[in-house]
């Protein structure tokens, strides 16, 4: 513990926020004389006094980075690519994520895709489609069967200057840790 406190005066608002509140508190930091690590110390009031539990989170705070330039290395994947990339709620089939490219390629921007019903951006025909192999290949890669993750089809969409458009579109069902798209 006396490794991972810079000091005490550095710790003292929060000791005295724990104690005052009697929540528990935690504080995050480099570690006194070795940057490159992490650690937490958690305060726990007990009794009119406070209990300090530090250990080290390095590897969890590596983890943490990792996992943000990895997102925002996707991130600037999708905003450059020339296609469009989106991610779909499965049982609504509504927009969560759309790529800037929408604007270039369906006259949309972001933001309406994001706003409107998807069925408005389809043909009847590829509406149907979506409604009818979405839940199909959901119960399929529930079961097992792998080869129901990516489906490649070719489907209608209604440009925003009204025009109808081919399009390919390739989706690939992701599952939760149940198993389930």
């Amino acid at each position: 513990l006396l490794e991972a406190l810079p000091s005490f005066a550095d710790c003292l608002p929060i000791y005295s926020r724990a104690l005052e509140t009697g929540e528990s508190m935690r504080r995050s930091n480099p570690m006194p004389g070795d940057p490159s690590r992490q650690y937490e110390v958690h305060f726990t009031p007990y009794d009119g006094r406070i209990i300090a539990i530090a250990h080290e989170t390095t590897r969890e705070y590596r983890l943490e980075a990792e996992a943000r330039n990895s997102e925002d290395r996707y991130q600037q994947l999708a905003e450059i690519s020339g296609d469009v990339i989106s991610l779909q709620d499965i049982h609504t089939l509504r927009f969560l994520y759309i790529s800037p490219s929408v604007e270039k390629s369906w006259g949309y921007t972001v933001d309406e895709i994001l706003r409107s019903n998807p069925r408005d951006l389809f043909t009847p025909a590829a509406w149907r489609i979506a409604e009818e192999q979405l839940p199909r290949r959901a119960t399929a890669l529930a079961s097992g069967d792998e080869s129901a993750r990516v489906l490649t089809l070719e489907v209608m969409l209604i440009h925003k200057d009204g025009h109808r458009m081919p399009i390919e579109v390739t989706s690939t069902l992701q599952v939760d840790a149940q198993g389930r798209a």
